[in-house]
């Protein structure tokens, strides 16, 4: 979900931050132009229109600029975590961020 900047010609923070919310968390990258923003929840805790709801309320954003859209992920692991030279240890044997 984009997000203008609040004060477009502030200081732009360095780091990306995220923030728990009732049934996930929530990032916040400053970019040059905007805010990209998200949720990643569990559809088992909450509805994907209670989902937007809440993290249109946590950025500040209402009304039709405020409609982030729902992009579904399959989770799950690679089958075949280490292929010939090349391993997947940790999160990189399971996980795709959805950055």
């Amino acid at each position: 979900m984009p997000v203008d900047h609040a004060d477009p010609d502030g200081p732009l923070p360095a780091y990306t931050t995220s923030t728990g919310l009732s049934s996930g968390w929530s990032w916040n990258v400053p970019l040059w132009s905007r805010r990209g923003t998200g949720y990643v929840y569990s559809s088992a805790h909450i509805s994907d229109d209670e989902a937007m709801a809440e993290l249109a309320a946590h950025n500040g954003v209402a009304g039709p600029d405020g409609a982030p859209r729902a992009i579904n992920m399959n989770i799950g692991r690679t089958r075949h975590s280490w292929v010939n030279n090349c391993v997947g240890m940790g999160l990189a044997a399971g996980f795709i961020e959805p950055l």
